[in-house]
């Protein structure tokens, strides 16, 4: 393990996954990691389970927003982490499925396709470079088949839905409380789980950053959504929680350093606090050398430390996976966010995730009831 890690990178019993499958294992479905003891004793006794979770809404934000946040903060059960990196295509997909973006591939927002010859931002399912749509839809579930909890549910007998606003779900709701009144519906009809997922307050957080009236208006009215959903559906064990945490940055641009873009074979990829470079055989070392002068900011790693470490998860890897992982990977454990404008222009943004600070990993689970 290196040494400059925080060893909580590398619990595997405190997380998300563990959490998903003291689900599958409370349904009586086949586990494929450790449950959440506590989480399963939490689960004893309820036929009718709702998971809400808010993208973004990890403990750093609800601690910035102390005031708006109170009715979360005094019904947090359990803190738990994200898993790595701590961020949206990872962490949603290992809770759904249960596994660990090694087993499932999903290692970042942006992941370069050999078949391609381009990076590809999987949820949007579009270029990396260019945000052109690709022409088979969602083409990463395609090549990396995986199955998510409603199936994995379904499969046992059990009535379970995943629910999606729009546009994500392109017949979905369009507002949070839309989006409230559906899950209603759903316990109506017989519903046993229900995944519930809001993309914010993680896209006002990007552009704001945590100081935001914006995001402390959201977490009011979130937190008043969930108690009056625990008021009309008090059968239900109503539990909200996030993906991941969220950090201010300072956006910085490769592109500065053209002795460290000569040492490049591909675009960058993966997130810009967890950065993934693939690189000319012979600038292996030119590249680790001069990387670790310019930027103190980021523990850099070997591919091979990388796998050895288990930083992506435990279980199997992918052959996908294998193949989007690089020859380093950086990961930010300062303020910097990392770009490169010579492969498109730099988003400027104000807050993000994916590194390795507590706050950007840091999430709480919350019991809601009347």
């Amino acid at each position: 393990m290196n040494n400059s890690l925080d060893e909580s990178l590398f619990v595997f019993e405190n997380n998300l996954v563990n959490v998903s499958n003291a689900i599958l294992k409370h349904y009586g479905c086949p586990s494929f990691h450790r449950p959440h003891q506590g989480i399963s004793s939490l689960l004893k006794g309820h036929s009718k389970i709702a998971v809400f979770l808010f993208d973004g809404l990890g403990e750093s934000v609800l601690l910035a927003h102390k005031r708006a946040a109170k009715p979360f903060l005094s019904r947090s059960l359990f803190p738990l982490y994200s898993v790595n990196p701590a961020t949206t295509v990872a962490a949603t997909t290992a809770f759904l499925t249960g596994k660990y973006p090694i087993e499932t591939g999903y290692l970042g927002w942006s992941l370069y396709f050999d078949e391609w010859d381009f990076p590809v931002d999987v949820f949007p399912n579009e270029n990396s470079l260019t945000g052109e749509k690709l022409v088979l839809d969602n083409y990463m579930e395609k090549v990396s088949p995986i199955k998510k909890l409603d199936v994995l549910l379904k499969e046992n007998g059990v009535f379970a839905r995943l629910l999606f606003p729009f546009p994500i779900d392109r017949n979905g709701p369009k507002t949070l409380e839309e989006e409230f009144l559906e899950a209603d519906a759903f316990f109506r009809k017989g519903g046993e789980f229900l995944y519930f997922y809001s993309p914010e307050p993680d896209h006002t957080l990007h552009e704001e950053g945590l100081p935001s009236k914006n995001v402390s208006r959201f977490i009011e009215k979130t937190a008043r959504l969930l108690r009056q959903f625990a008021s009309r559906n008090p059968d239900v064990l109503a539990l909200s929680l996030s993906d991941h945490g969220m950090t201010n940055v300072i956006c910085r641009d490769l592109a500065a350093y053209p002795d460290l873009v000569d040492c490049l074979q591909k675009p960058l990829t993966f997130e810009g606090r967890t950065v993934n470079f693939f690189l000319k055989k012979e600038k292996s070392d030119d590249f680790e050398k001069a990387f670790r002068k310019r930027f103190g900011s980021f523990v850099l790693l070997k591919r091979e430390e990388i796998l050895s470490s288990h930083y992506f998860g435990l279980g199997e890897p992918s052959k996908k996976a294998l193949s989007f992982l690089g020859d380093f990977v950086a990961l930010s454990k300062e303020d910097d966010f990392l770009g490169n404008s010579l492969d498109k222009p730099n988003r400027i943004i104000k807050g993000h995730h994916a590194g390795i600070r507590p706050e950007e990993r840091k999430i709480l689970l919350c019991k809601w009831d009347m």
